[in-house]
Formats: C-alpha cells, sequence, structure tokens
C-alpha cells in the first residue's frame, strides 16, 4: 500500500514544483508601419528592399529567455516573418 501511495505521489509532487525566474505568461505586442520612404535597396549580391527599426524592448533577458515572433499584416492576411516574394 505505502509502494502504491509513493506511487500516486510522484507525479503530484513533479507537477507542483515551480520555476522561480517564470514570471508567468507576458505577452507584448507592437505595431509598427513602414512608409513607402522607410525601405531601403540592397544590391549586392541580391537585391531586396528592407526596412530596420531600433527595438529596445528586445535586450539580453528576451534574447536569452523569451520567444519574439514577428508577423506582416498585408491586405487582411496575417504572415509570418521573413517573408521571401520573388519578383
Amino acid at each position: 500500500m505505502k509502494k502504491l501511495l509513493f506511487l500516486l505521489l510522484i507525479p503530484f509532487i513533479a507537477l507542483s514544483c515551480t520555476d522561480d525566474e517564470n514570471n508567468g505568461t507576458n505577452i507584448t505586442m507592437i505595431n509598427l508601419s513602414a512608409k513607402a520612404s522607410d525601405w531601403k535597396f540592397q544590391n549586392q549580391l541580391e537585391s531586396y528592399y528592407y526596412v530596420t527599426y531600433t527595438m529596445p524592448e528586445i535586450n539580453a533577458w528576451v534574447y536569452a529567455n523569451a520567444v519574439v515572433s514577428v508577423y506582416q499584416t498585408l491586405d487582411g492576411a496575417t504572415q509570418p516573418l521573413p517573408v521571401v516574394r520573388h519578383k
């Protein structure tokens, strides 16, 4: 009986542990827009257009511990980046 009780308590003990660094779910959304004048043309080995943004929100802690997902919304459709569109 003691062995059965012990086997039933192991999953409970394992699932009740907490992570001290986990502060819960923290979702931050930042909406950025690019004007036509923001796009730059890169013409070295491959030609492409790009836009850069300064993101102080992506610090060392976020880089090491978080997930950053970037999406593009165009004409009502959401698409994960990077997006490669060929002419």
